[in-house]
Parts: C-alpha cells; sequence; structure tokens
C-alpha cells in the first residue's frame, strides 16, 4: 500500500508530455527511418507501463531487456524487440507474447530454434552484430556460417540486424558503421529479404543521419 502510494506520486511528478515531445522531435528528424523507444530498466525508473502507455502513439518499436518487460509493454500494438539472450523458459514465453528476440550467439540461436521448433512457429528475431563493441554479436567471419544455420532450422523469421556504437566520433562511428552495414547487407542479400537496419541510439541519431539507417534506439 505504501510503495504503491509512493509510486503513484512518483509518476505525478513525470512530465510524460515533456517525453512524448521528445519522442516527436525525433520522429521529425529522422524521415523514413522508423523510431524505436528503448524503455528497458522499467523505462530508466520513469514506470515501463506508464511510459508505454502514453509513447505507443508517437512511435514504431519499443525495446526492452527482459520478457517480463516485454509482456508489460506487449499491449500497447507495437512490436516489442528484447535486447538480450533469453533462456529456454523466456524464450518459448517471448514466442508466445509474438515478442522479437535478440540473436547474438550460435548457442542463443539454437535455443530460439529448438524453442520455436517445439511450438511450430516461426520465432521472430534480430540478429545482433558485434561491430567493435566486444561484447555480444557474431563478427564478420560469423556471417556465412550464420546463414547457413538460419536456412537449417527453418524455424527463425530474421526480421532485423543491429549493433550498438561504443564511441560518440565520427570517427569512431563510421570504422564502426562499414563494419555494420557488411555484415547487415550480407545478411539480407543470404537471405534474400530486407531487413530492418539500426545501430543508431540518441546521440548517434544527432550526429549524422546516415546512421539513421531503417530504425534509430533512442532512450
Amino acid at each position: 500500500m505504501i510503495l504503491n502510494l509512493i509510486k503513484e506520486k512518483v509518476l505525478q511528478k513525470i512530465d510524460f508530455d515533456a517525453i512524448i515531445k521528445n519522442a516527436r522531435y525525433f520522429k521529425s528528424i529522422i524521415g523514413n527511418a522508423k523510431l524505436c523507444a528503448v524503455i528497458k530498466n522499467d523505462a530508466y525508473g520513469h514506470g515501463i507501463v506508464h511510459t508505454a502507455r502514453f509513447l505507443s502513439g508517437a512511435v514504431d518499436f519499443f525495446a526492452v531487456g527482459s520478457v517480463d518487460e516485454a509482456e508489460k509493454a506487449a499491449d500497447c500494438s507495437r512490436e516489442v524487440l528484447i535486447l538480450l539472450p533469453q533462456n529456454y523458459a523466456n524464450t518459448c514465453k517471448a514466442i508466445k507474447t509474438n515478442c522479437l528476440l535478440t540473436v547474438d550467439s550460435f548457442d542463443t540461436l539454437m535455443t530460439v530454434c529448438e524453442a520455436a521448433k517445439i511450438m511450430n512457429v516461426k520465432a521472430k528475431v534480430h540478429i545482433k552484430i558485434d561491430s567493435g563493441m566486444s561484447r555480444l554479436g557474431f563478427s564478420v567471419s560469423d556471417i556465412k556460417p550464420l546463414l547457413k544455420a538460419i536456412k537449417k532450422c527453418g524455424y527463425i523469421d530474421v526480421q532485423g540486424v543491429y549493433s550498438h556504437f561504443w564511441g560518440d566520433t565520427l570517427d569512431a562511428c563510421d570504422k564502426q558503421y562499414e563494419s555494420f552495414l557488411y555484415c547487415a547487407n550480407s545478411l539480407g542479400d543470404g537471405l534474400g529479404k530486407d531487413l530492418i537496419r539500426h545501430i543508431a541510439n540518441s546521440s548517434a541519431a544527432l550526429l549524422s543521419d546516415k546512421y539513421r539507417l531503417d530504425m534509430v534506439r533512442i532512450g
């Protein structure tokens, strides 16, 4: 009871109109690119349910960190991408909720493939590319075996491909951008389809319009 009262008081102090104004500003400058609102970690403390509800009319996608967050945002009639790889149980939950899963490794690909096969559906995924951060994702040398593994599985519907900038200068971003673009376009060509390519966060979306590609992820 006390926690609910505290939460209500905090929400009263958050200016959701300002958040929507910011979203509409980005929407106005990114041209034909889609706008993905990153609302992980409980929308950075703003409250994921309220934030998703207010932003649903101003954005095209939501990005979250977990299946629990995805389920909270799933009622807002927008695609929801889970940014972190999930275990088997959570992968099944995500597929049932019709969320987009991140595939960042061959192990993750196998987990998603097995879950989708058991459920007899195609799992919607975005492929994570390691373009220089050296944390999560496939490298350039992984692309050919990755394509082979995706086609062999038969239960993976690749809809997008993404990476994350580690730098904030044009020189640093350009190096990553070229590496990412090569991987993204190679995947699209290999699968014979147009993929949603996204690498730009808030600062990169403002740094250069070329980084915006098909979607930007704004926190």
